[in-house]
């Protein structure tokens, strides 16, 4: 769910694809059918979760609906890190926008795996604007949609794009 800064629900995201490999995920549940852009503060914010940051024509979808940043909370664990790391990146560079991935930290009582941090936010040329390591911590980054506007006129991979097909 996406609340503005006074608590109000703005948005609504249910995970589009759901984990299958060594999970009871896709058993237990219901994969989300729409998807979700808020305006916030006068930027479009795509909303994801999670294992949906391997599925890059998801974001695209997003961009085409007009979003500028897409947060992706997740759950994301260490055998992992790597794949974390750069399908972030991926998504910023392919779409031109900011990127968040906010990711849980350590290990809980009674789970399997230990979450590897490493929250990023990157910008639309896929730059690094912060990071937070493997312990838990807290990150903030400014988040410019004239900069958007600006990458994506200079640099129009998006208008580019053959849709004929």
């Amino acid at each position: 769910m996406f609340f503005d800064r006074q608590g109000r629900q703005r948005g609504v995201y249910r995970k589009q694809h759901l984990f299958g490999y060594e999970s009871a995920e896709s058993r237990l549940l219901v994969p989300g059918d729409s998807l979700s852009v808020v305006d916030f503060e006068g930027l479009s914010v795509g909303i994801t979760t999670c294992y949906d940051l391997r599925f890059p024509e998801l974001y695209r979808t997003l961009v085409d609906e007009g979003a500028e940043l897409v947060v992706v909370p997740s759950a994301w664990p260490y055998p992992r890190v790597e794949h974390w790391k750069t399908l972030g990146r991926a998504r910023a560079i392919e779409n031109l926008c900011y990127v968040a991935t906010v990711n849980g930290a350590g290990s809980f009582p009674d789970a399997e795996a230990t979450l590897c941090g490493r929250s990023t936010v990157y910008d639309p040329w896929g730059t690094t604007c912060v990071s937070a390591d493997e312990p838990p911590t807290a990150i903030s980054a400014t988040v410019d949609p004239a900069h958007v506007r600006s990458v994506r006129s200079s640099f129009p991979a998006l208008a580019d794009r053959r849709t004929d097909r």
